[in-house]
């Protein structure tokens, strides 16, 4: 698992400046949507069961 994080590390510090902001929003609105799917699966999951 480290050898991964530090391979992912070594990556992106070789980016420009400029692609290392955009990876990072992609990334970020990656994460933000990944939850949102997570929370909309739930809510659908739990409006079943009334």
């Amino acid at each position: 698992m480290q050898s991964i994080l530090s391979a992912i590390e070594d990556f992106v510090s070789q980016l420009p400046p400029l692609l290392q902001l955009l990876l990072g929003a992609f990334v970020t609105l990656a994460i933000f949507k990944a939850i949102m799917t997570a929370v909309n699966f739930f809510e659908k999951k739990d409006d079943g069961k009334d």
